[in-house]
């Protein structure tokens, strides 16, 4: 059983080219959910228009809605698993899609058949962008984080997870929560997947890096963590962005803001992700390959993005 779920909140201008590569994969879902948030552009009726053909393909819509960031996706994303659950419990394998993504025909396959190696519980594909008639990956991917709405989990993993968590970074405490448990959680660095608009897209850029800083603190990552990622960001991102990061922390740290509910979540960035940045420096300096590497951007080609 293999299940796939996409939020989608006025997305009619993706919805066909979408469709079009479920279409065309070499590995079809026993059901691809697509939950409608609320759309007022028509996208559910344009869901069932292009695939009108896919006997797999179920439509739910919700009326109720906060807003695109803060915890409103996991919520969305929640609900849809709700709707199906009986599926849910006993899928094989369940796909996280974003309505903005595009990919080849063997892309799901090729997330799949990673997972036959022994505990792989989350694989997922890098996110490149267009750039004249090639791609050009997105910065900050590392190769055992696999994030964003372009993710294959295998079902077993998923329930020993609790499912989807209700947090502002759902994607980031699945995957913790899976390495908790013991799985491995691998980004492919031969299968990529476009993004038809860039990372947070949705929000105003100046919005984007609050929004992320208020997410690393739901994350319980510490604050010395995120001034080093403060000055990371000043350089990479530009220095407004990288302010606005550090005010969302530190508006959620006075404000009390809501922090992930299991206790080893926290335990995990106070101790194994020093760890871990620990063991990238070492392996730099040591010339050894990075187990946490952060991929460097590169331009892609085309047929690559799309086999």
């Amino acid at each position: 059983m293999f299940i796939v779920i996409t939020p989608a909140r006025n997305e009619a201008d993706q919805v066909e080219e979408l469709v079009n590569c479920m279409r065309n994969s070499t590995y079809h879902p026993d059901c691809w959910l697509v939950v409608d948030d609320c759309s007022s552009d028509g996208t559910g009726d344009l869901f069932r228009k292009f695939g009108a053909d896919l006997n797999y393909l179920k439509i739910h819509r919700i009326e109720n809605r906060s807003g695109y960031m803060g915890f409103h996706y996991s919520e969305v994303v929640r609900l849809g698993l709700d709707e199906i659950k009986d599926l849910v419990d006993s899928a094989d394998y369940i796909g996280i899609l974003d309505a903005d993504i595009r990919f080849g025909r063997n892309f799901w396959k090729r997330l799949k058949d990673a997972q036959n190696a022994e505990n792989i519980g989350i694989t997922g594909a890098i996110a490149v962008v267009a750039k004249g008639d090639d791609y050009l990956m997105e910065h900050f991917q590392r190769i055992d984080l696999p994030l964003a709405g372009r993710v294959l989990v295998k079902g077993k993993c998923f329930r020993e997870i609790g499912g989807v968590p209700y947090s502002r970074s759902p994607d980031a405490a699945m995957c913790v929560l899976a390495k908790i448990e013991g799985w491995k959680t691998v980004l492919l660095e031969d299968v990529y997947a476009e993004t038809t608009r860039p990372t947070d897209y949705k929000s105003e850029y100046d919005a984007v890096g609050k929004s992320r800083g208020q997410r690393a603190w739901n994350m319980h990552q510490p604050l010395w963590q995120v001034l080093i990622r403060t000055v990371a960001y000043t350089f990479t991102e530009g220095l407004g962005y990288a302010v606005n990061y550090f005010k969302g922390y530190v508006e959620e740290w006075k404000n009390g803001g809501e922090q992930f509910p299991d206790e080893r979540l926290r335990r995990y960035y106070r101790s194994e992700r020093t760890k871990e940045w620990l063991r990238s420096f070492v392996a730099r300096l040591s010339g050894r390959t990075d187990p946490h590497k952060i991929l460097k951007a590169c331009l892609v080609n085309r047929k690559d993005v799309f086999d």
